[in-house]
C-alpha cells in the first residue's frame, strides 16, 4: 500500500489508523467529520495539528475522482459512538470512487449492530441493534452492500469496545479515568458495547493486516481479543466494584483474533498517563 484515503480521519479509529499508516510511510489523504460539540472540535484540532505536520498527510475537502489510492477506509462512525454520524453522501462518493477504479473499500463497523441480548453470533445471525450507534452502523453497512452488490471490493470489519489514548470523551473508561484524576463524581454506567474490549493500537494493527489481504470477498469480519471478561477485568483495574461486561460467543469462521501488544493493565495505564498529560484539552472549555 503506497497511498490510502480515509473518510473520518479525526475519529478515534480514523486518527489511530492515519497515524499508523504515516508511521509505515504510507501517504494518506483524509476528510474529517464536522463537529458541532465544542470539545470534540477542540480535540479534532489537536489531532489535526499532530498529523498535519507530516508531509505524507493531506487534508482534503472532497473525495477525489481519479485513481490515486490503493485503499479506501470509511471511519465516519466510530465503533462506540453515542450518536449517529452518518454522512450518506460521503459514503456514496467513497463507494463511487471504489467501484469506478476498482479500489478496495474497508468499512469500520461495530458489534453494536447486534442487540444487547444477541449473545451467540454466527454468519446467519440477523443484526437487531438496540442503540443509536448500532443502528447507524447497520445503516452504513446496508447502504454500501446495496451499492457494491457482488463486486468483491467491500470488506466490513466490526469492532468490539475500544480503549486507549484519544478515546472519545463519551467513553466510560475515559470518563472514569478523568474522574479519578480530577476528583470528579463517579461515572454512572452507560449503554456501551461490552461484549469484548481491545486496545486501540492493537485493533488498528489488525485492521491494517486485514486490509492488506489480496482478495476482498465481501465478508464481514469480527475483531476479537480471544479472551473472556475483558470489561469485567477493566472495571476491577479501575477500582469499580460493580461487575460489567457481557458474555458473548462469536463463531470462529467470522472472527479475527487480534494480537495483543499490551496487557489490559498496561493499556489502561497508558491511557491514564496520556490523559494525565493532556488534561488541558478537556479542562480548557
Amino acid at each position: 500500500m503506497k497511498k490510502a484515503f480515509i473518510a473520518g480521519t479525526l475519529q478515534f479509529v480514523g486518527f489511530s489508523l492515519c497515524s499508523r499508516l504515516l508511521e509505515e510511510g504510507v501517504c494518506v489523504d483524509g476528510i474529517s467529520n464536522d463537529y458541532e460539540d465544542e470539545l470534540e472540535q477542540r480535540v479534532a484540532e489537536e489531532k489535526l495539528m499532530m498529523i498535519g505536520r507530516n508531509a505524507l498527510f493531506q487534508s482534503v475537502e472532497s473525495v477525489p475522482k481519479e485513481k490515486e489510492h490503493d485503499l479506501i477506509f470509511c471511519c465516519i462512525q466510530d465503533p462506540a459512538d453515542k450518536e449517529s454520524r452518518i454522512h450518506e453522501n460521503l459514503l456514496k462518493e467513497c463507494a463511487s470512487l471504489s467501484l469506478t477504479h476498482k479500489i478496495p473499500l474497508v468499512l469500520i463497523s461495530s458489534m453494536e449492530v447486534y442487540g444487547e441480548n444477541q449473545l451467540v453470533i454466527d454468519k446467519n445471525t440477523v443484526p437487531a441493534p438496540t442503540t443509536i450507534n448500532g443502528a447507524a452502523h447497520l445503516k452504513q453497512e446496508q447502504t454500501l452492500k446495496k451499492l457494491f452488490n457482488q463486486s468483491g471490493l467491500l470488506k466490513i470489519i466490526r469492532f468490539p469496545g475500544l480503549y486507549g489514548p484519544w478515546q472519545p470523551k463519551s467513553g466510560s473508561i475515559h470518563k472514569r479515568i478523568v474522574a479519578s484524576l480530577t476528583g470528579g463524581s463517579p461515572v454512572q454506567d452507560e449503554r456501551e458495547e461490552r461484549r469484548d474490549l481491545l486496545y486501540i493500537e492493537d485493533a488498528v494493527n489488525a485492521l491494517i493486516e486485514l486490509s492488506k489481504l489480496e482478495t476482498f470477498t465481501g465478508d464481514t469480519v469480527h475483531l476479537s481479543s480471544g479472551k473472556e471478561n475483558q470489561w469485567r477485568e477493566a472495571a476491577m483495574l479501575l477500582n469499580e466494584k460493580k461487575e460489567s461486561g457481557i458474555a458473548c460467543k462469536v463463531s470462529e469462521d467470522i472472527k479475527y483474533t487480534v494480537r495483543s501488544s499490551v496487557s489490559l493493565k498496561e493499556g489502561l495505564s497508558a491511557q491514564t498517563e496520556w490523559i494525565r498529560q493532556n488534561l488541558y484539552i478537556f479542562q480548557s472549555l
